[in-house]
């Protein structure tokens, strides 16, 4: 066998002697997906040919070959991968917007990891700098529109009564 070290030394023990020097191959996968493999008996990977299974979105595998699900990594914080497939994450968000994992999220409040999406903050909140998964809240006297990178002072006679505010009221 090509990559056993069995040596015939007549001690029976040597029978069992683990594979040494075996060079394993990985799948036949491209960057963004894995092989769908099992483990052999001498510890490297067997493959079925051209069955590659995509990261799914909100993660990133940069690497050709991989083996395992478990390569594809989570969209770090303050980046997304919106498909599945992803070589690499996109990202960082614009300010004035969050990371999620929904298309239709309008809360404000994203995910620190495994973002799919990048939203714009609600009316009310906001983001000054990008990559961030959550807006913060405009404070008491505050508000601002969807998207934005601060928040404004009420005129004067306007005011909020709550934090987080999507428009001022009249006194």
């Amino acid at each position: 066998w090509e990559g056993n070290d069995n040596t015939n030394t007549g001690e029976e023990d040597n029978i069992h002697a683990p594979f040494k020097d075996v060079i394993c191959t990985g799948s036949s996968c491209t960057a963004g997906s894995h092989g769908t493999c099992t483990l052999t008996v001498s510890g490297c990977p067997s493959c079925e040919l051209d069955a590659c299974v995509l990261c799914p979105a909100g993660t990133s595998l940069l690497l050709n070959n991989s083996v395992t699900a478990d390569d594809c990594a989570p969209c770090i914080e303050g980046n997304f991968s919106a498909h599945a497939g992803s070589a690499q994450c996109d990202g960082p968000c614009a300010a004035g917007s969050f990371v999620t994992k929904d298309a239709n999220d309008t809360d404000g409040f994203g995910v620190t990891v495994g973002g799919t999406h990048c939203n714009p903050c609600p009316a009310g909140r906001f983001t000054s700098t990008g990559g961030q998964g959550s807006c913060e809240a405009c404070g008491l006297g505050e508000t601002s529109e969807a998207g934005a990178t601060a928040c404004s002072k009420c005129d004067t006679g306007e005011y909020t009564d709550a934090l987080a505010s999507p428009e001022c009221k009249t006194w």
